[in-house]
């Protein structure tokens, strides 16, 4: 199962980020039996007033 986990990001920072990112893997491969790939979303320093179409095109351009 692949699982995108979508989050505010807004006014935080990267480790606030990460950390919110570690619990919700945490509790999804907890509930899921450890059988899921996390769609990666996080893109460690993005221009903070980055809109959520920057984000997408980012992800875009990585597939």
């Amino acid at each position: 199962m692949k699982v995108f986990i979508s989050q505010p990001m807004k006014d935080k920072t990267d480790e606030q980020i990460k950390e919110e990112r570690a619990k919700a893997i945490k509790l999804i491969k907890e509930k899921y039996n450890e059988d899921v790939e996390i769609i990666d979303s996080f893109f460690e320093n993005a221009p903070h007033d980055a809109k959520s179409l920057w984000f997408l095109g980012k992800r875009a351009w990585n597939c």
